[in-house]
Protein backbone atom coordinates (compact mmCIF):
# COMPACT_ATOMS: atom_id res chain seq x y z
CA UNK A 1 0.00 0.00 0.00
CA UNK A 2 0.85 3.45 -0.76
CA UNK A 3 1.70 6.08 1.71
CA UNK A 4 -0.54 8.82 0.81
CA UNK A 5 1.94 11.40 3.08
CA UNK A 6 4.88 10.34 1.46
CA UNK A 7 3.84 11.09 -2.06
CA UNK A 8 2.50 14.48 -1.15
CA UNK A 9 6.19 15.17 -0.16
CA UNK A 10 7.33 13.67 -3.30
CA UNK A 11 4.82 15.43 -5.56
CA UNK A 12 4.39 18.44 -3.70
CA UNK A 13 1.68 19.82 -1.73
CA UNK A 14 -0.43 23.16 -1.89
CA UNK A 15 2.06 25.30 -4.06
CA UNK A 16 2.13 27.91 -6.49
CA UNK A 17 -0.05 26.84 -9.31
CA UNK A 18 -2.76 25.23 -7.10
CA UNK A 19 -3.43 28.55 -5.37
CA UNK A 20 -3.28 30.64 -8.75
CA UNK A 21 -6.01 27.51 -10.21
CA UNK A 22 -8.05 27.96 -6.35
CA UNK A 23 -8.20 31.83 -7.12
CA UNK A 24 -9.15 31.63 -10.67
CA UNK A 25 -12.20 29.37 -10.31
CA UNK A 26 -12.89 30.76 -7.04
CA UNK A 27 -12.80 34.17 -9.15
CA UNK A 28 -15.19 32.83 -11.77
CA UNK A 29 -17.63 31.02 -9.34
CA UNK A 30 -18.28 34.50 -7.69
CA UNK A 31 -20.28 35.76 -10.46
CA UNK A 32 -22.24 32.67 -10.48
CA UNK A 33 -25.00 34.25 -7.79
CA UNK A 34 -25.13 37.50 -9.54
CA UNK A 35 -26.50 36.16 -12.81
CA UNK A 36 -28.52 33.27 -10.79
CA UNK A 37 -30.75 36.14 -8.42
CA UNK A 38 -30.62 39.16 -11.06
CA UNK A 39 -33.70 38.56 -12.25
CA UNK A 40 -34.86 39.49 -9.23
CA UNK A 41 -34.10 43.17 -9.67
CA UNK A 42 -34.07 43.33 -13.56
CA UNK A 43 -37.46 41.91 -14.56
CA UNK A 44 -39.01 43.25 -10.99
CA UNK A 45 -43.11 43.80 -11.67
CA UNK A 46 -44.21 46.99 -10.90
CA UNK A 47 -48.22 48.65 -10.62
CA UNK A 48 -49.21 49.42 -14.21
CA UNK A 49 -52.42 50.62 -16.37
CA UNK A 50 -53.28 51.62 -19.62
CA UNK A 51 -51.10 54.94 -20.77
CA UNK A 52 -54.21 57.70 -21.99
CA UNK A 53 -52.62 59.04 -25.37
CA UNK A 54 -56.02 61.20 -25.68
CA UNK A 55 -54.76 63.11 -22.06
CA UNK A 56 -52.25 65.19 -24.07
CA UNK A 57 -54.27 66.53 -26.98
CA UNK A 58 -56.88 67.63 -24.15
CA UNK A 59 -54.03 69.83 -22.79
CA UNK A 60 -55.24 69.18 -19.38
CA UNK A 61 -53.12 70.18 -16.56
CA UNK A 62 -50.96 68.09 -14.63
CA UNK A 63 -52.19 67.91 -11.42
CA UNK A 64 -55.28 66.73 -13.25
CA UNK A 65 -53.69 63.37 -14.22
CA UNK A 66 -56.04 61.41 -11.84
CA UNK A 67 -58.77 63.00 -12.87
CA UNK A 68 -58.29 62.02 -16.40
CA UNK A 69 -57.50 58.13 -15.19
CA UNK A 70 -60.92 58.14 -13.71
CA UNK A 71 -62.64 58.87 -16.51
CA UNK A 72 -60.52 56.82 -18.60
CA UNK A 73 -59.80 53.86 -16.97
CA UNK A 74 -62.36 51.83 -15.38
CA UNK A 75 -62.02 50.23 -12.10
CA UNK A 76 -61.82 46.85 -10.74
CA UNK A 77 -61.68 45.41 -6.99
CA UNK A 78 -57.89 43.54 -6.71
CA UNK A 79 -57.75 40.36 -5.16
CA UNK A 80 -55.51 40.57 -2.42
CA UNK A 81 -57.16 42.89 -0.02
CA UNK A 82 -60.27 43.79 -2.12
CA UNK A 83 -59.32 47.31 -2.18
CA UNK A 84 -60.38 49.32 -5.81
CA UNK A 85 -57.75 50.21 -8.34
CA UNK A 86 -57.55 50.84 -11.91
CA UNK A 87 -57.91 47.73 -14.08
CA UNK A 88 -54.81 46.77 -15.53
CA UNK A 89 -55.40 45.73 -19.43
CA UNK A 90 -58.39 47.62 -20.61
CA UNK A 91 -59.69 51.39 -20.58
CA UNK A 92 -62.67 53.30 -22.06
CA UNK A 93 -62.45 54.68 -25.73
CA UNK A 94 -62.50 58.55 -25.18
CA UNK A 95 -61.59 61.63 -26.96
CA UNK A 96 -59.38 64.13 -26.65
CA UNK A 97 -62.73 66.47 -26.79
CA UNK A 98 -64.52 64.70 -23.47
CA UNK A 99 -61.12 64.79 -21.56
CA UNK A 100 -60.67 68.60 -23.00
CA UNK A 101 -64.14 69.34 -21.51
CA UNK A 102 -63.97 67.26 -18.09
CA UNK A 103 -64.97 68.75 -15.27
CA UNK A 104 -62.34 67.42 -11.88
CA UNK A 105 -62.73 66.22 -9.76
CA UNK A 106 -64.61 63.28 -11.09
CA UNK A 107 -65.65 60.15 -8.50
CA UNK A 108 -65.54 57.51 -11.16
CA UNK A 109 -65.97 54.65 -8.35
CA UNK A 110 -69.57 55.77 -8.01
CA UNK A 111 -70.13 55.66 -11.72
CA UNK A 112 -68.03 52.33 -12.29
CA UNK A 113 -70.52 49.98 -11.16
CA UNK A 114 -73.10 51.48 -14.03
CA UNK A 115 -70.96 52.78 -16.51
CA UNK A 116 -71.64 51.18 -19.94
CA UNK A 117 -69.49 52.79 -22.24
CA UNK A 118 -67.31 50.87 -24.55
CA UNK A 119 -63.83 49.62 -23.42
CA UNK A 120 -60.38 48.78 -25.35
CA UNK A 121 -57.61 47.49 -24.88
CA UNK A 122 -54.58 49.51 -24.32
CA UNK A 123 -53.40 50.65 -27.46
CA UNK A 124 -51.47 53.87 -26.57
CA UNK A 125 -48.93 51.78 -24.32
CA UNK A 126 -49.14 52.01 -20.89
CA UNK A 127 -48.23 53.73 -17.28
CA UNK A 128 -45.98 52.13 -14.75
CA UNK A 129 -45.46 53.19 -11.43
CA UNK A 130 -41.45 53.88 -10.92
CA UNK A 131 -41.64 54.74 -7.28
CA UNK A 132 -39.49 52.16 -6.41
CA UNK A 133 -37.94 50.67 -9.52
CA UNK A 134 -37.30 53.48 -12.31
CA UNK A 135 -36.58 50.65 -15.29
CA UNK A 136 -36.74 47.10 -15.37
CA UNK A 137 -37.42 44.67 -18.13
CA UNK A 138 -40.78 44.35 -17.73
CA UNK A 139 -41.19 47.64 -18.16
CA UNK A 140 -38.77 48.04 -21.21
CA UNK A 141 -40.69 45.25 -23.07
CA UNK A 142 -43.90 46.09 -21.91
CA UNK A 143 -44.35 42.40 -20.42
CA UNK A 144 -47.71 42.92 -19.36
CA UNK A 145 -51.42 41.70 -20.38
CA UNK A 146 -50.80 39.58 -23.45
CA UNK A 147 -47.37 39.45 -23.39
CA UNK A 148 -47.24 38.63 -19.30
CA UNK A 149 -46.47 34.86 -19.60
CA UNK A 150 -42.86 35.65 -21.40
CA UNK A 151 -41.54 37.42 -18.38
CA UNK A 152 -41.94 33.50 -16.78
CA UNK A 153 -40.74 32.16 -19.66
CA UNK A 154 -37.48 34.37 -20.05
CA UNK A 155 -36.63 32.42 -16.44
CA UNK A 156 -37.65 28.48 -17.75
CA UNK A 157 -35.21 29.70 -20.73
CA UNK A 158 -32.26 31.03 -18.26
CA UNK A 159 -32.01 27.85 -16.13
CA UNK A 160 -32.69 25.46 -19.22
CA UNK A 161 -29.34 27.22 -20.40
CA UNK A 162 -27.59 26.45 -16.83
CA UNK A 163 -28.68 22.95 -17.24
CA UNK A 164 -27.76 22.52 -20.53
CA UNK A 165 -24.42 24.51 -19.81
CA UNK A 166 -23.77 22.37 -16.45
CA UNK A 167 -24.10 19.16 -18.58
CA UNK A 168 -22.39 20.07 -21.56
CA UNK A 169 -19.49 21.99 -20.20
CA UNK A 170 -19.76 19.82 -17.09
CA UNK A 171 -18.99 16.28 -19.88
CA UNK A 172 -16.23 18.84 -22.10
CA UNK A 173 -13.92 19.20 -18.95
CA UNK A 174 -13.75 15.69 -18.41
CA UNK A 175 -12.02 15.38 -21.82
Amino acid sequence: MVNFDASLKYIGSYGKYQKITYYVVLALCLTCPFHQLGSSFLDAEVDYHCAVPESRAAERLPNETECVWNYSIPWERSTEGGTWRYTQCSRYTVTAYELGNLSCPYNALNITRNDTRPTKGCDGGYWYDTSQYKSSIFMEFNLVCEKSTLNSLSQSIYMAGVLVGAIGFGQLSDL
